[in-house]
């Protein structure tokens, strides 16, 4: 590195810390350095050696080398966007921008006049509120401490991926392991016309899936039993949809493996099977406050156990 490049970079360093960047760009640069072996400048280096610089620098190569490696929670992620900011107002700035911004998850749906369209703004937290609200309360359900998973409501654009990505047709059974609200099996039924059975251990929400089915006029094509899904016969079905969590996937994990026929197709949204790696996996969206994905594991029993 000749002196011109060295007093450019010494430029840019002093606009990346009059802008609350020079952490982040030394972050970058040092992984540069220790993953693809780039040339490491000594101001680069100087401006890597802060504490909190290389505590993110060795969560980034501990979790490219975790196995498995789980997609980031929303808190973890907003964290390290936190700690990347040097100076205080950066960070509150930051923490402004996601707590009360709206995302394109947030208004998707909602339609105001042009001169409402500041009301927008109230949406966010307001909807985030009320989710916060709902998952309190449901811990507090009789049936918690039996549930392996709260319930979520699955979005409209990740069930028509799922049934994309594990090709779902008229020909298919497809089971739905903790359907929730039935919004999988319902979608399916109205896209495709097939028929489903959903697995939920929530009486209540099991009621709510019969009345969603009959509002959507496909309660003739899907069927709701009121169970476990980890009890559940798993003889039939040529897809099985999930939309749980991490752990409650490994519990089922066993079960899935032992009693589905070779051939079924396994798609999960969010969560993956630790060492049971995908077939495929489909990100549906990369965000700083979170993202999302999907699964997909084809069944391969052993040829004894298949015939």
């Amino acid at each position: 590195m000749d002196a011109t490049d060295l007093y450019d970079l010494q430029r840019a360093l002093v606009r990346a810390k009059r802008a609350g960047s020079r952490r982040a760009v030394a972050l970058g640069a040092s992984l540069a350095v220790r993953l693809l072996a780039a040339p490491a400048p000594l101001p680069l280096l100087e401006a890597g050696r802060g504490v909190v610089a290389t505590q993110l620098r060795g969560e980034v190569l501990h979790d490219l080398a975790a196995v498995p490696r789980p997609l980031p929670t929303p808190w973890q992620i907003a964290r390290f966007h936190l700690r990347s900011r040097e100076r205080r107002r950066d960070r509150l700035r930051y923490a402004w921008r996601r707590a009360l911004l709206p995302a394109v998850d947030d208004v998707a749906g909602v339609r105001l006049p042009a001169p409402l369209f500041p009301l927008l703004y109230a949406v966010p937290p307001v909807r985030r509120a009320s989710r916060v609200a709902a998952q309190v309360a449901r811990r507090f359900r009789r049936l918690r401490g039996r549930k392996i998973a709260r319930f979520v409501p699955t979005p409209r654009h990740a069930i028509d991926r799922m049934l994309l990505l594990a090709g779902v047709t008229s020909a298919d059974t497809l089971f739905d392991l903790g359907c929730g609200d039935g919004a999988i099996l319902v979608r399916a039924a109205q896209r495709i016309g097939r028929r489903g059975l959903g697995v939920e251990l929530d009486a209540e929400l099991v009621q709510a899936e019969r009345a969603n089915a009959r509002t959507a006029g496909v309660d003739r094509l899907v069927q709701f039993l009121h169970g476990d899904a980890r009890e559940v016969d798993l003889a039939t079905p040529t897809v099985v949809t999930l939309y749980l969590t991490a752990a409650a996937n490994l519990l089922l994990r066993p079960h899935l493996q032992r009693s589905l026929r070779d051939g079924v197709r396994v798609v999960s949204f969010n969560f993956d099977m630790g060492d049971w790696w995908a077939d495929d996996v489909e990100v549906l969206d990369e965000k700083a406050w979170s993202s999302d994905a999907i699964y997909l594991w084809n069944i391969r029993q052993p040829a004894t156990q298949a015939a």
